[in-house]
């Protein structure tokens, strides 16, 4: 993987993206807290982050092809052929935001990928 410099967002955070060596169209953004308990949290499309704070705004990004959320880390997959310079400056910044605003990053009805919703809750449906 090939690694960015850590980029502070307050005095107590820090983001590191993580470009994939396996996927160049993936990079991971581990923060030094935790961006929402849990998970992992998938969204595949800005239909299914509808009502999901972090992830509705990585989609309205643009280039944004997928998104997941587990405790410190925000995986994002691009659209093939976008480079990540600008988009992962923009994406950090999101995140950032999300961090500051201090609301939930995901929807609490939203299935983590064991179908347990972010409160606990197994989703049977």
């Amino acid at each position: 993987m090939s690694e960015a410099p850590a980029v502070a967002a307050s005095p107590e955070v820090t983001i590191r993206a993580e470009v994939s060596a396996a996927d160049p169209d993936e990079c991971r953004f581990v923060c030094s807290v935790v961006v929402h308990p849990g998970g992992p949290f998938a969204f595949a499309s800005a239909d299914e982050a509808a009502g999901s704070p972090l992830p509705e705004h990585l989609f309205a990004l643009g280039d944004v092809a997928h998104v997941q959320i587990a405790e410190q880390v925000v995986t994002v997959g691009k659209v093939r052929g976008v480079e990540w310079g600008d988009l992962r400056r923009r994406i950090g910044a999101t995140i950032r935001a999300q961090l500051a605003a201090g609301v939930p990053a995901v929807l609490e009805s939203t299935p983590d990928l064991d179908g347990r919703t972010a409160d606990g809750v197994r989703d049977t449906a």
